[in-house]
């Protein structure tokens, strides 16, 4: 009797995780924290009218907690400091014709003026930078990467979608509150808070269904309103959920034309494939088709296919200029070539 042994190929493949800073919303939140114990700490030097971008004490101490935030986020996941990414706005037009949005929705540039954006735009990051948080991104092996004339949240999309199609075995970790970044969640995508770890009670499972809860209730931080329903078509879909008690606020109510009720919202997100169905099938049921423009303005994969092009391929070209760890995309156990698309929201596919 003879025995023969067969060879059993090893198909394991390594992964590995991304980590994703939305860095102007990490500088926003520690900006007003710190900005606000100040005040309580010193209120008759802190008063109102203060110029906190004078202040170098204070922007310095900004970068200190800043520098050990992240480093606590990375070591929290245990990511590669080559795989951390952190991502800025870069606007530097003084008029807001550049945002492509601004076409679709013109109220979309109204957010730039917000108070929310003051730091995000001012002097604070830029002498931040130059207080040692860039030689600290340096030193830590940290990629910063922005965009001329283009937000951050973006920015992101576009490169996350890049990462897990160039990638496919590795995940991404975003660390964001921003629920605009809820609608990338899949197996493969996690979103995570300031202290590195998930918070799924904040939004539903599925990136589809966190999208469609944006479009129907609308982004108040974007200027981006809520979907008014016809009154009479509300009713008859809703059946029994449809809630007769509530008074609704006058402005979303007319008559003819009222937002849902957050439960009611629910409901929708709940039966989402009806809902979308009936949503974009019924005429007239929402006012002003609204919902046309609120899905161009929030899906992130209406974003044109020329800037996702032109910033995944300067991103790649950064990342590769730094280290140069991009591999061929071959698979050498069965000699599959991954067919990389031009577009990075497109389906892999494998030839």
């Amino acid at each position: 009797m003879s025995f023969q042994i067969k060879e059993r190929k090893n198909n394991y493949k390594k992964s590995f995780k991304w980590l994703i800073i939305d860095f102007d919303h990490v500088l926003t939140r520690h900006y007003n924290g710190l900005k606000h114990h100040f005040q309580n700490m010193f209120p008759e030097k802190y008063h109102q009218g203060y110029q906190w971008d004078c202040d170098n004490i204070f922007i310095n101490e900004i970068r200190i907690h800043i520098q050990k935030k992240i480093k606590s986020i990375i070591s929290t996941n245990r990511v590669n400091p080559k795989r951390v990414i952190l991502i800025t706005d870069n606007i530097q037009s003084e008029t807001t014709d550049w945002i492509w949005r601004t076409s679709i929705w013109s109220q979309w540039s109204l957010k730039f003026k917000s108070e929310y954006y003051a730091c995000r735009l001012g002097n604070i990051r830029s002498k931040l930078f130059n207080l040692g948080l860039k030689d600290f991104f340096k030193m830590e092996e940290y990629i910063h990467f922005d965009y001329p004339n283009f937000e951050a949240d973006d920015v992101i999309a576009i490169i996350t979608n890049s990462i897990l199609e160039r990638h496919p075995n590795d995940n991404v970790l975003i660390v964001s509150h921003d629920s605009d970044f809820y609608q990338l969640i899949s197996p493969r995508t996690t979103i995570i808070n300031l202290d590195g770890v998930p918070e799924p009670e904040r939004h539903y499972p599925t990136g589809l269904e966190n999208l469609w809860f944006n479009i129907i209730g609308g982004k108040l931080a974007n200027k981006v309103p809520g979907l008014k329903f016809k009154k009479d078509l509300l009713k008859e879909f809703l059946g029994t959920k449809y809630e007769l008690d509530i008074v609704r606020d006058r402005e979303d109510d007319d008559g003819v034309y009222c937002k849902v009720s957050r439960s009611e919202q629910h409901y929708l997100i709940c039966n989402l494939e009806n809902s979308i169905k009936w949503i974009m099938e019924t005429p007239d049921l929402i006012e002003n088709n609204q919902h046309i423009i609120n899905q161009k303005v929030l899906d992130f994969k209406e974003i044109p296919i020329k800037y996702i092009l032109s910033i995944t391929n300067s991103f790649w070209k950064q990342y590769s200029n730094i280290d140069n760890i991009l591999n061929l995309y071959i698979d050498n156990h069965n000699n599959t070539m991954i067919k990389i698309s031009s577009n990075p929201f497109a389906v892999l596919t494998v030839e």
